[in-house]
């Protein structure tokens, strides 16, 4: 049996230090070593949300990060799109 757990980035610190780590060991597996984007600023971000799979001995074995791309980018920039992208529609 798997537990989910879904959650907001901003509010649980500690389990996206976890997800990165997770991540980047499964990276590191499969000979990935150089990442140049590997950081954790997506976590400090109010519209990214995570959602982290456990087995039954409580390990985390599956995670996956969710952004709305549109409030992605206007909490990154921090004006609304149509102004960074004047054509786009939402």
């Amino acid at each position: 049996m798997f537990t989910f757990k879904a959650f907001r980035a901003i509010d649980e610190p500690e389990l996206c230090e976890q997800y990165t780590a997770g991540h980047v060991k499964v990276l590191e597996d499969y000979g990935i070593t150089n990442i140049t984007s590997n950081n954790n600023e997506w976590s400090k971000v109010d519209c990214v949300y995570c959602v982290v799979v456990y087995d039954d001995s409580g390990e985390m074995v599956g995670e996956f990060v969710c952004k709305r791309l549109t409030a992605f980018i206007n909490c990154l920039w921090k004006k609304p799109l149509v102004t960074v992208i004047p054509r786009f529609t939402p």
